[in-house]
């Protein structure tokens, strides 16, 4: 059974921890946005979210599974770990090669960057891979704490880098770049310590690996999908307007939801492994928690209509103004934002990955068509409405499936 007082314990010192994260990356940000500008903290933005692009692109729901396979322990912790390694070397050296072949079609968001940028970006992603897989089997494992303290130790350092390279060497966008690499790396090494004694590289297991896909693969598709929802809209700002400046402003909307989603985000890490261990198999736990971070994020969203120019201004300074007319229209899909992430996780360890597929895929198809019909008019601002509606179908289509999973289940019989 689950230990409630446990289980409220990792909530509470999870946001403790994504509010010290978001300290650190809002004192960042600050540094990012008043040394580059507008035009080059956008120009920052889409050659960071590359490598990010190509993970959800390839990953294959492969850190949900082994997440998941973690809390059951239906599969060996070692083997765990081995298939891990051996997916990121795979997949690192497949994201690259689709980059280089697809580069064609979408090298005009690169045309005025140089190409070392690009280079840098790319040395990411083989840490974006291990690091997100070994973080998942962490979370699997209850390992709370431990994951949040490499997170906060690397984000410090990170922190450190940018000041060094960007703020003292005046390296602007390449001393970010090399910020983000020092990042990845040291996350790495944190993360592969932590298994220190169990890592290894056996062959691969087919009868193992098709497991992870089965039940991955209605999860990468949700995320992949998840993510092009939320990050889109920035690549629609730059191909419709052709204007960095425009994606500089909306970032800026865009990371003050992200502060709001820390609950949200704090209680869906914790809630995963509970429930896919069947550590409880009742819905009360999860409605509770559901029903207070939406109280919560309400509040925080009226605080922002009452503070956020104020906030921006001090922040960002006056530059950076223009950023609060699309974050008002973010704020109804930022207050939707529980319904989709909290009851999410819940369908998804309940054995019902593909019924999150679904809410994702229609909440894509509705953000790309009112996207493309608002921004020509609203600019970043039609961005943000077209966010919102989406978040607002999505949350109404993930409570029906909530309330249509099974109280209790079992997870997929699967033999080794």
């Amino acid at each position: 059974m689950m230990n409630r007082s446990l289980f409220y314990k990792n909530i509470l010192f999870t946001v403790c921890s994504k509010f010290g994260l978001m300290g650190i990356g809002l004192i960042s940000s600050i540094i990012v946005a008043r040394y580059l500008g507008p035009e080059n903290n956008g120009k920052a933005i889409l050659i960071l979210n590359l490598p990010m692009v190509l993970f959800m692109t390839l990953n294959f729901g492969l850190g949900s599974a082994f997440s998941y396979f973690s809390a059951n322990k239906e599969i060996s912790l070692d083997l765990i770990l081995g298939s891990a390694f051996w997916a990121t070397l795979i997949l690192s050296a497949f994201s690259i090669l689709l980059y280089i072949l697809l580069y064609p079609f979408h090298s005009y968001l690169w045309s005025d960057f140089p190409q070392r940028w690009i280079i840098f970006s790319l040395i990411f992603i083989p840490f974006v891979f291990l690091t997100n897989f070994l973080n998942r089997i962490i979370i699997g494992l209850n390992r709370i704490t431990l994951s949040n303290n490499i997170s906060i130790i690397t984000n410090i350092i990170k922190l450190l880098s940018v000041f060094i390279f960007v703020v003292i060497f005046r390296y602007e966008i390449d001393g970010i770049i090399i910020a983000n690499v020092i990042f990845y790396f040291l996350t790495a090494v944190f993360t592969i310590h932590s298994f220190k004694g169990l890592l290894n590289l056996p062959p691969i297991n087919i009868k193992v690996w098709s497991k992870f896909l089965k039940y991955g693969i209605f999860i990468y598709a949700a995320m992949l999908i998840s993510y092009l929802n939320l990050r889109i809209d920035i690549y629609l700002l730059k191909y419709i307007t052709s204007d960095d400046k425009i994606v500089g402003f909306y970032s800026i909307a865009v990371s003050f939801a992200e502060i709001i989603w820390i609950l949200p985000d704090s209680v869906s890490m914790v809630l995963f492994p509970n429930v896919a261990s069947k550590s409880f198999n009742t819905k009360t736990q999860t409605i509770k928690v559901m029903s207070s971070s939406f109280i919560i994020i309400c509040i925080g969203s009226l605080l922002i209509i009452g503070f956020g120019k104020v906030a921006i201004l001090m922040v960002y300074g006056k530059q950076y103004l223009p950023s609060y007319h699309p974050l008002l229209y973010l704020l109804p899909g930022i207050m939707m934002y529980p319904f989709v992430r909290i009851l999410g996780v819940d369908i998804s360890a309940r054995g019902n990955p593909s019924w999150m597929l679904v809410v994702n895929l229609v909440g894509l198809f509705v953000n790309l068509f009112f996207n493309f019909k608002l921004i020509p008019i609203y600019g970043a601002a039609g961005a943000a409405i077209a966010s919102s509606i989406s978040y607002t179908i999505m949350a109404l289509f993930t409570i029906i499936f909530f309330y249509k999973t099974k109280l209790n289940y079992s997870p997929p019989k699967l033999t080794q």
